[in-house]
Formats: structure tokens, C-alpha cells, sequence
């Protein structure tokens, strides 16, 4: 069975991955096994705006001994500065927009997570988003080859 989570992102980020350009997040820590990710797109946005499905997580040291171009090697060991892992992002599929104020209004005590929450462990919240059903399929990855160019790749982006 897959885990579930509701997942923070800044909305620069968010927006690449919506567009298909950015194919893998990265992260220090994540959940073990396939995961379903409600997403919440921090501020300016701060709304609940898709649900991503994400493969299983890939240890950058292990890329570091994968691909022995000096340049991916370069870039690798500038994401393992603040990350441990890649995550294959393997569908996005787009919600009506669920908003923090509508989010408090439901689940009074709501707090957008920093990182992420495991759904399992806050069954209203899970409850809640359930609810939400994915209008429109956005993004699909099947990761049957992996192009050097995306691993660990460096983006042009507005923060």
C-alpha cells in the first residue's frame, strides 16, 4: 500500500513540476515506498493544488556512484549539499484548488507543514482531502531511461 502525505512546495518549484520540465524533487528526507502527495504550494499561493504521484526515492549517493561524467558529478555533489534524494515525480494530476482559509475552516487547528505530514497519522485531514478527486491529469513519466541532462539539474527560476 502506498503512503500518503500532504507535501509543501514552493510555488517556483511547484510550477516546473506542474509543467513537466522538473521531473524529479529532491529532498533530505522522504517516505520510504511509492507515495501519493497532496501538494500544498506554500506562499504567496498557500492552497492544496494537485495530488503528485511519486516513485520510490533515489539516494543521490547512489547516482554519485552511477554516473561518473565529471560534470554530473559536480552537480550531484552541489544537491547533496541540502538534499539526500531524488524523487521520481511519475504523475501529476491537478484539484480544485483547496485553499488554507477553507482548509481552517474544515480543520480548525490546521497548520501547513514544513516539509511534509504523513496523512496516516491525521485521518480528519485525510478524510478531508479524499474528498478532493484530480479534475485533469497533467504530467506522466514513465522513467524507462533516465536523460543525464535531468539529474541534478539546475533551473533558471524567479524566487
Amino acid at each position: 500500500m502506498q503512503q500518503e502525505i500532504l507535501l509543501s512546495m514552493k510555488p517556483h518549484w511547484y510550477d516546473l513540476v506542474e509543467q513537466g520540465i522538473k521531473i524529479f524533487e529532491y529532498r533530505k528526507i522522504f517516505p520510504e515506498g511509492r507515495v501519493k502527495a497532496y501538494v500544498y504550494v506554500s506562499a504567496p499561493v498557500k492552497k492544496v493544488k494537485a495530488i503528485i504521484h511519486f516513485g520510490e526515492k533515489i539516494s543521490l549517493k547512489e547516482w554519485e556512484r552511477t554516473y561518473p561524467d565529471p560534470f554530473i558529478q559536480e552537480r550531484i555533489r552541489e544537491y547533496l549539499i541540502r538534499n539526500n534524494f531524488a524523487v521520481p515525480v511519475e504523475k501529476v494530476e491537478l484539484i480544485d484548488p483547496i485553499s488554507l482559509d477553507k482548509l481552517r475552516e474544515h480543520i480548525p487547528h490546521f497548520v501547513a507543514p514544513q516539509m511534509y505530514y504523513c496523512l496516516g497519522n491525521n485521518m480528519e485531514l485525510a478524510e478531508y482531502l479524499h474528498k478532493h478527486k484530480p479534475i485533469m491529469a497533467m504530467v506522466e513519466n514513465d522513467f524507462k531511461t533516465i536523460d543525464v541532462t535531468d539529474i541534478c539539474k539546475k533551473y533558471d527560476v524567479k524566487r
